[in-house]
């Protein structure tokens, strides 16, 4: 395995303090979501953006997150807390329900591979799961670190978070228990494990999100070492980039149209850009995007803390805020103009777990606190 890196060590002088000044902010704010807390007395409230449709789960309190979509059009959904995938139809408003076989598996994000299976991780468990679209059929595979088996119960330390298809007819996976990345073989099942050259480089309070790079390349965000790196599926070619602004806890990437790595960063509330032909960062900070602020403010955590991103079917950069901080706002990045727009979703303390770009004209989104789904119309 070759590495190289195109940029100096990161600075981690104060990222502990950072990280856990972050992790309070969550876990207060996912209170205040969860129990519904009123705003402050004469706290004004956004108007809810009107392209905004939301669809209630039918179960209640099951923290709906990642939403994919199959062949036939149907959506696929990460329920986090509810133990389960279910699926929903936007042409019927039908729900289905596939409960998973282990208690308190807690599936992870949801890839739909080029067999059409719906494919996800198991966080708990350290397995990699695939649903049949058909016919419902459920079969696991095990991550073979950090793995204890003790009778029909699976236990590991692997917690694979995220996914995200190869151009080599794999599956690869995100590992936020180890410094590595996994990979499981379409064809013959088998699942190989790739050591990451920083130690502890995924080991994060947030989810790390793999996805599509360009050519042959997936990207990855490593939140804890304030870095992204890029690894060739069919060369194992590692690169790391470190993020320029410290502990920014870099969270979501995606690739756009032309290349471009986008990413955002979660502590550091800017989104930024990455060439892979220079090495090149660029950031955007956020809150000097918004400008002054606002006559009203939503009724959720008012920072940006900047998630999934994925790029529109209109060219423009758009991004969840505030997944697990009771967030509930989708953000509008123009990379032509360099101007921001918020959408306000309906349900306060919505939670904007993460967002989907694969229908055209729409962004889909899962709102994890908010117990819903819904689309952003965007065209």
């Amino acid at each position: 395995m070759r590495v190289r890196s195109d940029n100096p060590p990161p600075r981690h002088a104060s990222f502990e303090r950072v990280s856990a000044v972050l992790r309070k902010c969550m876990a207060a704010s996912s209170i205040v979501a969860l129990l519904g807390i009123a705003p402050a007395q004469g706290q004004l409230i956004s108007t809810p953006s009107p392209q905004v449709t939301e669809f209630p789960l039918p179960n209640p309190a099951v923290a709906p997150c990642e939403i994919e979509f199959d062949r036939s059009g149907k959506a696929w959904i990460e329920e986090v807390v509810g133990n389960a995938i279910s699926r929903f139809d936007p042409a019927t408003g039908v729900w289905a329900r596939f409960p998973l076989r282990q208690p308190a598996a807690t599936p992870g994000g949801i890839e739909i591979g080029p067999d059409n299976g719906i494919w996800f991780p198991e966080l708990t468990t350290n397995q990699i799961t695939r649903i049949d679209a058909t016919t419902g059929e459920m079969q696991s595979y095990s991550i073979p670190l950090g793995r204890i088996v003790s009778g029909t119960v699976n236990v590991g330390a692997a917690v694979a978070t995220d996914m995200a298809t190869g151009k080599d007819n794999a599956i690869w996976f995100s590992m936020s228990g180890s410094a590595a990345i996994g990979r499981i073989d379409l064809t013959t099942k088998q699942i190989e494990v790739v050591s990451l050259p920083t130690p502890l480089s995924t080991v994060s309070a947030l989810t790390q999100i793999i996805q599509p790079g360009p050519g042959n390349l997936l990207v990855i965000s490593l939140a804890a070492a304030n870095k992204l790196l890029t690894i060739d599926v069919f060369t194992r070619e590692i690169k790391e980039y470190v993020v320029p602004t410290l502990a920014a806890l870099p969270q979501g990437v995606t690739t756009d149209r032309d290349g471009l790595i986008w990413f955002t960063e979660s502590a550091g509330q800017k989104i930024g850009t990455l060439d892979i032909t220079t090495g090149k960062i660029t950031e955007y900070n956020l809150l000097a995007l918004r400008g002054p602020l606002p006559v009203s403010v939503s009724l959720g955590n008012p920072l940006p803390l900047p998630g999934p991103i994925r790029q529109g079917s209109d060219g423009k950069i758009y991004f969840a805020e505030g997944g697990f901080e009771g967030g509930n706002k989708i953000g509008r990045f123009d990379p032509v103009t360099k101007t921001l727009k918020e959408f306000v979703v309906p349900t306060p303390l919505a939670g904007i777990c993460d967002i989907n770009n694969s229908q055209d004209g729409a962004i889909w989104f899962g709102a994890l606190t908010g117990n819903r789904i819904g689309r952003l119309s965007i065209n």
